[in-house]
């Protein structure tokens, strides 16, 4: 028994070494003229998203309750807008090409009576499966999507404020938050070309934004942040304020974004993920970028790749990226201030 015991091992072990060498070989997109270019493009097409939900000038109002789910379903082709107010809802999951906007000083929080599972609970998830993806959703989040980690623990059960899974095209838009969740703020696992714009992740018990894979292992790819911030989170499961794991290749892209007083601002281990322009500032831990660590002064005002960190030298990168509508994109954009 013993034997096999230790062949296991051996051959486990062995496995793990090969994916490592194959992921290192495998081709990462690091330019940064390509990965901006990548993100611009997902950008426009989230924006382009955004002008047809507008444009329709119809909107549904879904007053959040604990049958949020069914007007979310029955109204699939429209654009779904909630009231002011705060909700208290069951755990509601988005369908695919739905369109929906959370208002200003709207709060959805986790019921205190919501039957939750002990792991992998969200309040909002967008869940699709491997043979047929989620895909074209659109979230307007300018109010507050609440865990209500006191009553729901993780402990009792480990939830995610918003869980994407096996999903296409996702764009979150605003100037809203994700909070207090037992789990992570913002859970992408398998899932390509998804933005997340101007929002806001804190006080959750994992991590702010957490890009994973699936289970057997499939990766996330495409993911782009811009303007994000990520605030005092991880501490409970001493997790991060942004990472993409290991072994997510090109998964994630973090461009012009602030993570703050995590217990680790940055862990992104997962080969060819690029943060441009970002902040780290009073991270509890220092910051890992595919193994290496570094102390958080250096990631002030620099661009960090893979293996290295390096000063912005080149006036074309610069440029390039000042030509792009990224800071405070949202403030600018008149499109998204009628739904404040």
């Amino acid at each position: 028994m013993r034997i096999l015991v230790s062949l296991a091992t051996f051959l486990i072990v062995g496995l793990l070494l090969v994916a490592s060498v194959a992921l290192f070989f495998l081709p990462h997109d690091n330019d940064i003229e390509t990965r901006t270019s990548n993100a611009h493009d997902l950008l426009i097409r989230g924006q382009l998203t955004l002008m047809d939900a507008i444009t329709e000038k119809q909107y549904v109002e879904c007053v959040p309750s604990l049958n949020f789910q069914q007007c979310l379903d029955e109204n699939v082709s429209s654009v779904i807008r909630t009231p002011p107010g705060h909700f208290e809802i069951n755990p509601i999951t988005l369908n695919s090409n739905q369109r929906l906007v959370i208002s200003k000083h709207t709060v959805l929080k986790l019921a205190d009576t919501a039957q939750m599972p002990l792991k992998g609970g969200f309040v909002m998830g967008l869940i699709g499966r491997e043979e047929a993806k989620l895909e074209n959703v659109l979230i307007v989040l300018n109010g507050v999507i609440d865990g209500n980690k006191y009553v729901h623990p993780y402990e009792k059960s480990g939830n995610e404020c918003l869980n994407i899974n096996y999903s296409k095209y996702v764009f979150i838009w605003g100037s809203g938050s994700v909070r207090n969740c037992s789990g992570d703020g913002i859970d992408i696992d398998d899932s390509q070309e998804v933005l997340l714009f101007g929002i806001t992740a804190k006080y959750n018990s994992g991590s702010g934004i957490h890009i994973g894979s699936g289970r057997p292992i499939k990766f996330s790819k495409g993911v782009v942040a811009i303007g994000v911030r990520s605030i005092e989170n991880g501490f409970k499961n001493e997790r991060f304020g942004m990472d993409a794991s290991w072994p997510n290749y090109n998964a994630a892209t973090y461009i012009l974004s602030k993570s703050q007083g995590n217990y680790q601002n940055y862990d992104l281990v997962g080969p060819g993920s690029i943060a441009l322009l970002n902040q780290s500032l009073d991270g509890y831990l220092p910051d890992r970028i595919n193994g290496v660590h570094t102390h958080k002064a250096q990631l002030r005002n620099s661009i960090f790749q893979r293996w290295a960190y390096y000063e912005i030298l080149i006036n074309r990168d610069i440029d390039r990226l000042k030509g792009y509508p990224w800071p405070d994109a949202h403030q600018k954009l008149p499109y998204l201030r009628e739904w404040q």
